[in-house]
């Protein structure tokens, strides 16, 4: 499913190339702030690292979550939002997919709680056509959809994704893992074009 992106084809690229170090940081945190989250962490998503010695990046949190409908809709458009572009130290309004996904071209996994049931998609990009979308799973019956519930899909990483949210995020909350690219696989420093080397465990309560 490809992506609905508001503007002109380069505007991913524009809008990442103004953001300042560690905006996909603040842009999540953001998120959570309006999510009314009480809880946020920047962790480690510990199965990758357990495996394959990949070290990805988690963005936690405990607010309202997303039903599997909220979250397509948030997750299929990007560029949506009319906030003018700030400082460093502000928030953008380019958003976190914009921040986040250009560093990110093997993937962004969100799996939300809502009501303590999971939603979970995978936006990734496709070198084909250099378009990002949401990736389609295989559900029972031989049906696809981009949005699933973790525990019914056999996903061929080795990474059991019903895992990956804490117990204190799955009532209701989000979380959110960072794939990086084939170059840059780890992802726990952040975005390694920007010079970010200074990030660690962040928990914000």
């Amino acid at each position: 499913m490809k992506l609905n992106i508001v503007g002109a084809s380069n505007f991913v690229t524009r809008l990442f190339e103004a953001c300042g170090p560690y905006q996909w940081a603040r842009e999540f945190l953001k998120n959570s702030e309006e999510a009314k989250a009480t809880r946020v962490e920047f962790g480690i998503e510990w199965q990758a690292a357990e495996k394959d010695g990949l070290f990805r990046r988690t963005i936690v949190d405990n607010g309202a979550g997303m039903d599997r409908d909220r979250l397509r809709e948030f997750f299929s458009t990007l560029g949506a939002g009319d906030k003018k572009i700030g400082g460093v130290h502000d928030n953008f309004g380019v958003g976190a997919k914009i921040a986040a996904l250009p560093w990110n071209p093997d993937g962004m996994v969100v799996i939300s709680y809502l009501g303590g049931k999971p939603s979970m998609i995978r936006i990734e990009l496709n070198t084909d056509t250099n378009e990002y979308e949401l990736v389609e799973f295989q559900i029972t019956g031989g049906r696809t959809s981009c949005v699933v519930d973790p525990s019914e899909v056999d996903f061929d990483d080795g990474i059991d994704w019903n895992r990956i949210a804490p117990e204190w995020a799955r009532d209701h909350g989000t979380t959110i893992v960072l794939l990086g690219s084939d170059k840059q696989p780890d992802t726990i420093l952040g975005n390694p074009g920007a010079g970010e080397n200074d990030i660690k465990q962040l928990k914000w309560h």
